[in-house]
């Protein structure tokens, strides 16, 4: 154990500020309960320039039944494996006969609780899923140098979300050891026994020479439904129905297109949305890095666009309308302030055209709670490939753009 705490003595903190910091662990501190014991809240100063920040304290409490080996394991894990959906551990305290881990404060809290929220949309449902499963890929395979971690405990109440909602695995302690660079990796968590009953009629003698456990590929065919079919083979995920009505309802929740940076969807009509990133489709340009903002209200990875009230240029290609529907196209921007006078006229210019259109920002329309959409133009599709070049010129304010959706014109009855 010397040798242990001599090896991580960088991460050492002292039982008097963590005492400070929980107020003596008193109960209005506590944050949350685990199999390891309580967790407190508390500030304490990390770095040199002594300001402090918010933190998760977990104290170990040997009568949920971890102890030493857990909470060794825990540190030696997180300081070796490191990842932005793997929760960051900042110390430890081994002094007085207390056991404490320090991490970084997931204000999110963990996933369990938020579940039944009515809140947690569906796209940050799949962000979420994403976010665990990056982070269980690094441990699986952490760029093939390291051994592979297997958790081994895995569930919602040890994902943790952080202020931006973004997912980190927790709790290391029942985490098992593996080789890498090997394309299986074989766990038996306990005593494992199979009986079999062998009948033989033969008259020749039977050398058995062991048993072989293999892994089970099942080919699963699904139905072929052509006109989706060049949907299907965009889909950023694997998709599973067994009938044209199951697809269609998959659909109409809406699903990513090519590397998550598109957005495919139907109405109530069976008409097609689509929606391109603006990770997809902005033009870079040689005197600026384009800036993105990632955010849970964003349907895409990379989030929002920040303009900083510069022009842009975008690019826009679909082969997924439906034909003879009339389509408006709408930028999609974040509007967290719902200040609908507020944000002025945004001048652009399609391709091959010399005169100047000016969209006012105020007759906005809302696609969930914080998005919005303002209509630049109409036309009717034919079932073809679609191609636009849109140039927009500076404006007043910063905007947050999501994208260029394509959405079928509602008619108002």
């Amino acid at each position: 154990m010397t040798s242990f705490v001599t090896e991580f003595k960088h991460l050492e903190i002292q039982m008097e500020d963590i005492i400070s910091a929980t107020n003596n662990f008193h109960e209005s501190k506590v944050i949350g309960r685990g199999g390891f014991g309580k967790v407190y809240a508390g500030e304490l100063s990390l770095s040199q320039s002594g300001e402090k920040s918010v933190v998760a304290i977990k104290r170990l409490d040997r009568r949920y039944g971890q102890g030493d080996p857990e909470f060794f394991k825990e540190i030696r894990m997180l300081s070796c494996y490191r990842h932005e959906n793997l929760i960051s551990l900042l110390g430890f305290c081994c002094q007085g006969g207390e056991m404490i881990l320090i991490y970084e404060h997931a204000s999110g809290g963990s996933l369990d609780r938020l579940l039944s929220s009515a809140s947690l949309t569906w796209t940050q449902h799949l962000r979420i899923c994403l976010d665990a499963a990056k982070g269980l890929s690094f441990l699986h395979d952490p760029n093939g140098t390291q051994q592979r971690v297997l958790h081994c405990d895995i569930k919602s109440a040890n994902i943790l979300l952080d202020n931006n909602m973004t997912a980190k695995v927790s709790d290391f302690g029942l985490s098992k050891m593996g080789p890498a660079n090997q394309q299986y990796s074989l766990l038996i968590t306990g005593a494992v026994d199979l009986q079999f009953d062998f009948e033989y009629r033969w008259a020749a003698n039977l050398l058995v020479a062991g048993m072989e456990f293999q892994p089970f590929e099942e080919n699963v065919q699904l139905p072929v439904f052509e006109e989706y079919q060049h949907i299907l083979e965009a889909a950023s995920q694997s998709l599973f129905y067994t009938s044209l009505q199951e697809l269609k309802q998959i659909l109409s929740k809406g699903i990513h297109l090519k590397d998550y940076k598109e957005w495919f969807s139907l109405n109530e009509k069976g008409q097609h949305y689509h929606m391109i990133s603006m990770e997809d489709c902005l033009i870079p340009t040689e005197d600026s890095t384009p800036r993105y903002k990632s955010h849970p209200w964003s349907r895409f990875p990379a989030g929002f666009y920040q303009t900083n009230c510069k022009g842009f240029k975008t690019h826009v290609k679909t082969q997924f309308l439906s034909p003879s529907i009339t389509y408006t196209v709408n930028l999609v921007f974040y509007d967290p302030s719902d200040r609908k006078q507020g944000h002025g006229k945004l001048k652009y210019r399609l391709r091959g055209e010399t005169t100047t259109s000016t969209v006012n920002l105020a007759n906005l329309r809302k696609v969930d709670r914080w998005l919005c959409r303002v209509e630049l133009f109409q036309f009717t599709s034919d079932g073809s490939i679609v191609e636009l070049e849109v140039t927009f010129d500076n404006h007043r304010y910063n905007l947050e753009l999501e994208g260029i959706l394509f959405q079928p014109l509602e008619k108002v009855s």
